[in-house]
C-alpha cells in the first residue's frame, strides 16, 4: 500500500472515485486449477463469511458496516450484512435494503450499457468516437480514439483526475453530464492503444456517448435497459428520495460521519452508482450466465463473452483490461481467470470479482474508504475456495547483467506523476524496482525476454529471515527499434520510461540539479525552446499556478474566470481551478496579477493551503527576516517541513527564508520536488 505521505495526499486529494488501489495486479495466465476444488455453496460461503466478518475484524479495519454477496452457477449462495449502516442509530446493514455508493464499480455497469448499443449496431467499437460527439477530440498523428480505447483505458490521454469540486454540498442540485464532459479537454500525449492508464474521464465519456446515441439521459437509459430488466429495484445513478432514505452513512477514517453529498455531474458514469449488495449480485449472475438472468437478457452471449475477455496488456501474462472489467487488483488469483472492479470514494469502498470459467463471483462493499479489508478478503476467498495448484519452479533466464542495461532507468506512472520508479540491473537475469517515496522494493527475475517475475522485498523478521510478498509478473514493451518504452506497473496501469534531457545551463554538480531533473522526470517542468532551463530566472504567479495544477493532475477549470486579468493568461484555466479549490487568492478582489513575480512567501502560502486541504496541520519553526503577517504560519510550516534548498541557510535553528524575494525556477524545483517526495518523520 502507499504510505501516508504528502506526495500521496497530493495525488489522492482529488480521488473521489478510484485512486486507492492495491499494490498488485493479476499474475496472468498460470497452470490450470486442480480438479478437486472445494465446494462453494450456501453452507460453506456462510461459514466462511461469518468467520471472516467478526466484530473484532471490522473494528481492526475501522469498518462500521459491510455487505457481502457470493454467487455460484446462477444462484445467490450468500448475501449478508455485518455491522452498522449507521453507527449512531445502530442501524444494521441489510444486503437487500441498505444502499451503498459503489464508486468505480459503476464503470462496469456503464460499459455494459455501451456494449448493449454496440451489439445493436448503434456503436462501432473501432470507429472514431468523434462520430458520436457534439464536440471534437483532437487526434495524435491522425490516429483516432475509439470506443475500444475508452473501454480499455488506452486512449493515450494525459490523466484527468476527479477533483474536489465534483462533490456537491447540495445533493438536490442538478449538474448535467454534458457540461462535465465539455469542461474537460483531454490531451493526447501518446498513440492510442500503446499503454493502459486508469481513466475516469474515459468512463464518463462512455456514458455521455450512451446518452447521445440512445437519445436518453444516461441514468434513464441504465434504469430502462439494465436495472429494470434485472429487477435491481434499489439501484440508481441518481440520489432519488428512496435511494437517499436507504443510503448507508459514510464514515471518515477517524470514525466521524460524512455529511451526505451529491456529485457533479448528477449522473456520473465513472463512479455515481448507488446500489444494494443484493442488486449487484443479480448483475453478477447475469454476467456469469453470459447476459441472462432467468428469462431476462441484457446482453447476447457473444457480447458478454467479449466483455469478459482480456483486451489489452503489455504481455499475454500481464493482462490489464477487458471491456469495463479489469484484471484482478490482487495477486492471489491462484491460476484462475479473474476479472473485477474496485471502487473508492469518500466514505465507501467496494470490490467485485468474477471467475467466468467457474461461474462464480463475490462482491463486498462497506461504508468507509479502506483498501485493506477487500484485499485481505479476496485473498482469503481465493485461498479457501480456489487454492493455488502446485507449480514447478519458474525457468529463470541467466541473461548477462550487461544485456539487461536497456531496461534500466526512471519510469513514470502514466496516471500519477508523483509515482516514479527506478529500475536497475543488479545480477544476471535480475532487476531491482524501487520507489522509495511509497516504499516499493522488488526483485525482478527474468523468465522471458520481456517478462519478469517480481517479488516484493519487505525487509527482515526479528530472526533475520527475509520477508517477501506474493509474486506477480512485470512486463515490458519495446518500440520498433527495440527500445524499452513501457513497463507494467506493480500497481494499476503502465509506466513510461523517461530519459532526462540535460540542460546545458544546469551544472550536474549543482545542489539544485537533482530536484530539477526529478520534476522533469515527472513531466512537470520543461526547458526553454532553445533547450536551456534558466535556473535563476524568476517565476511568475501564472507559471507557479500552472505547475501547481499540473502537480495535482488538475487540467484546469473552464468556469468563468474570477479574475479579469487571468482571462488572457496561458494559465487562466489553472488559475481558476486553484481559486475554486481555495489554494490561491488574488492581489485584489478582481485581479490575480499573473505576470507578476511570485514571492517566496506567496509560493509558501499556496503550498501551505494544499497542506491543510490534504489533512496537514500548522507547524512552527524559527524564521528570521521580514515575512508578512498573513504568510507567517505558511512560511513556518514550509520551513518546518524543510521544503527548501541551499537558498535557505538555517543558523542555530533559525532559517532565513527571504520571504519577500521573488522565487527562481531552481528554487521552485526544490519546493515541488521535496513536496512530492515528502515522507512523515
Amino acid at each position: 500500500m502507499l504510505k501516508n505521505s504528502l506526495a500521496r495526499r497530493v495525488t489522492l486529494y482529488a480521488s473521489t472515485a478510484a485512486l486507492l488501489v492495491g499494490l498488485f495486479p493479476a499474475t496472468g495466465a498460470q497452470a490450470a486449477q486442480a480438479a478437486d476444488l472445494p465446494t462453494l455453496d450456501s453452507a460453506t460461503a456462510t461459514a466462511f463469511a461469518d468467520q471472516y466478518f467478526t466484530a473484532d475484524m471490522l473494528k481492526e479495519h475501522g469498518v462500521p458496516g459491510a455487505a457481502f454477496v457470493v454467487v455460484k452457477d446462477g444462484q445467490v449462495v450468500l448475501e449478508k450484512g455485518y455491522g452498522y449502516a449507521n453507527v449512531e442509530a445502530k442501524t444494521p446493514v441489510d444486503p437487500q435494503k441498505t444502499v451503498f455508493r459503489t464508486a468505480s464499480v459503476s464503470k462496469v455497469f456503464t460499459a455494459t450499457g455501451v456494449m448493449q448499443l454496440a451489439e445493436q449496431g448503434k456503436i462501432d467499437l473501432h470507429t472514431d468516437i468523434n462520430d458520436y460527439l457534439d464536440f471534437e477530440i483532437k487526434h495524435l498523428e491522425n490516429q483516432p480514439i475509439t470506443m475500444h480505447h475508452l473501454l480499455t483505458h488506452t486512449t493515450g490521454w494525459q490523466g484527468i483526475e476527479p477533483t474536489p469540486d465534483q462533490l456537491s454540498a447540495d445533493p438536490d442540485q442538478e449538474y448535467l453530464l454534458a457540461d462535465h464532459i465539455k469542461s474537460k479537454e483531454p490531451k493526447v500525449v501518446r498513440l492510442p492503444g500503446t499503454a493502459m492508464m486508469y481513466d475516469n474521464y474515459a468512463s464518463s465519456l462512455q456514458g455521455y456517448i450512451v446518452e447521445r446515441v440512445s437519445g436518453q439521459k444516461f441514468s434513464a437509459y441504465m434504469e430502462k435497459n439494465v436495472f429494470s430488466p434485472l429487477g435491481m429495484d434499489r439501484t440508481s445513478f441518481r440520489l432519488t428520495p428512496e435511494i437517499r432514505r436507504q443510503l448507508a452513512t459514510g464514515y471518515n477514517a477517524d470514525g466521524s460521519p460524512i455529511t451526505p453529498y451529491g456529485l457533479k455531474p448528477t449522473d456520473l458514469p465513472e463512479g455515481g452508482l448507488n446500489a444494494t449488495a443484493s442488486d449487484v449480485g443479480k448483475f453478477m449472475n447475469a454476467h456469469l450466465n453470459n447476459g441472462l438472468l432467468g428469462d431476462r437478457r441484457i446482453l447476447s452471449e457473444a457480447t458478454a463473452k467479449q466483455m469478459h475477455r482480456f483486451q489489452f496488456g503489455l504481455h499475454e501474462k500481464t493482462p490489464e483490461m477487458a471491456y469495463g472489467f479489469e484484471a484482478s487488483m490482487y495477486p492471489q488469483t491462484n491460476g484462475q481467470t479473474v476479472i473485477g472492479k474496485g471502487g473508492d470514494m469518500p466514505g465507501f469502498s467496494s470490490y467485485m470479482w468474477l471467475l467466468p470459467e467457474q461461474k462464480s463471483g463475490a462482491f463486498v462493499i462497506y461504508n468507509t474508504l479502506n483498501d485493506s479489508l477487500r484485499a485481505e478478503l479476496f485473498s482469503e476467498f481465493m485461498n479457501t475456495f480456489y487454492p493455488a495448484p502446485t507449480l514447478p519452479d519458474p525457468n529463470y533466464l541467466n541473461t548477462p547483467k550487461a544485456d539487461l542495461v536497456p531496461f534500466e532507468g526512471t519510469y513514470r506512472d502514466l496516471r500519477m506523476n508523483a509515482l516514479l520508479y527506478n529500475i536497475k540491473a543488479t545480477d544476471p537475469g535480475t532487476l531491482s524496482l524501487r520507489n522509495d517515496t511509497f516504499g516499493v522494493n522488488m526483485t525482478l527475475r527474468q523468465v522471458e525476454p520481456l517478462l519478469f517475475l517480481a517479488v516484493e522485498n519487505k525487509g527482515e523478521t526479528a530472526e533475520g529471515d527475509a520477508q517477501t510478498a506474493p509474486s506477480l509478473y512485470i512486463s515490458f514493451a519495446v518500440d520498433e527499434d527495440g527500445n524499452v518504452t513501457f513497463a507494467k506497473s506493480p500497481g494499476m496501469g503502465d509506466l513510461e520510461r523517461v530519459t532526462p534531457t540535460l540542460y546545458p545551463d544546469v551544472d550536474p554538480e549543482s545542489p539544485y540539479a537533482e530536484f530539477i531533473y526529478d520534476l522533469q522526470n515527472r513531466g512537470l517542468i520543461h526547458g526553454n525552446p532553445e533547450g536551456t532551463f534558466g535556473p535563476e530566472d524568476r517565476v511568475t504567479r501564472a507559471e507557479f499556478a500552472k505547475l501547481l495544477a499540473a502537480a495535482l493532475g488538475h487540467p484546469g477549470s473552464k468556469s468563468p474566470a474570477a479574475f479579469a486579468d487571468a482571462n488572457a493568461s496561458f494559465a487562466g484555466e489553472q488559475i481558476q481551478a486553484l481559486y475554486e479549490l481555495g489554494l490561491i487568492k488574488g492581489t485584489s478582489a478582481t485581479a490575480f496579477s499573473p505576470n507578476a513575480d511570485v514571492s517566496r512567501e506567496e509560493a509558501a502560502t499556496m503550498i501551505y493551503r494544499l497542506w491543510l486541504l490534504t489533512g496537514g496541520k500548522p507547524l512552527t519553526a524559527q524564521v528570521t527576516g521580514d515575512t508578512s503577517p498573513w504568510a507567517s504560519e505558511a512560511v513556518q510550516t514550509i520551513v518546518a517541513l524543510q521544503f527548501y534548498g541551499p537558498d535557505v541557510l538555517p543558523e542555530n535553528g533559525v532559517a532565513n527564508y527571504r520571504s519577500k524575494q521573488a522565487m527562481t525556477r531552481q528554487e521552485v524545483a526544490v519546493l515541488f520536488s521535496k513536496m512530492l517526495n515528502y515522507k512523515p518523520q
